[in-house]
């Protein structure tokens, strides 16, 4: 425990002197001088839900876009828990980024299917299923 004595009469001095001087004080020079001025433009924050405003939380997902053609594995994707609500949204980067890709997928999408069709890629070796690509495992003994 400590000893020493606050002069609480002292401090209420200095308050006062403190707040005299800012009521006399014409504060728009101090501004002009020495504020530099930030503009910003508020946003909503993505981690939380649009419908009921509350905090959601982010999940890792693999997001199949053009009917399975691309898929980005592992992307961001904010889930309210709220009961009843269940809410979800991507993460503000990953949607761009998606939107991007299902866009481009659909100005080529003829030629990936004539791509599809050809001898080549039905005589590649391709893996049997996601889960193989997941755990890692090829069959082979």
């Amino acid at each position: 425990m400590s000893t020493r004595h606050i002069d609480r009469e002292a401090v209420r001095q200095v308050i006062a002197e403190e707040a005299a001087y800012w009521d006399t004080t014409d504060t728009a020079d101090l501004m002009e001088q020495e504020t530099e001025w930030l503009t910003f433009k508020p946003s909503s924050r993505y981690d939380r839900c649009g419908h009921c405003g509350a905090k959601m939380q982010p999940r890792q997902v693999d997001l199949r876009l053009s009917g399975g053609r691309v898929i980005l594995r592992r992307v961001t994707q904010y889930v309210c828990f709220t009961p009843g609500c269940k809410q979800t949204r991507l993460f503000p980067a990953a949607a761009a980024l998606a939107d991007q890709i299902e866009a481009l997928v659909r100005r080529t999408a003829v030629g990936v299917d004539e791509m599809l069709a050809s001898p080549w890629a039905q005589t590649a070796q391709v893996r049997e299923s996601d889960a193989e690509y997941m755990t890692g495992e090829t069959g082979q003994s």
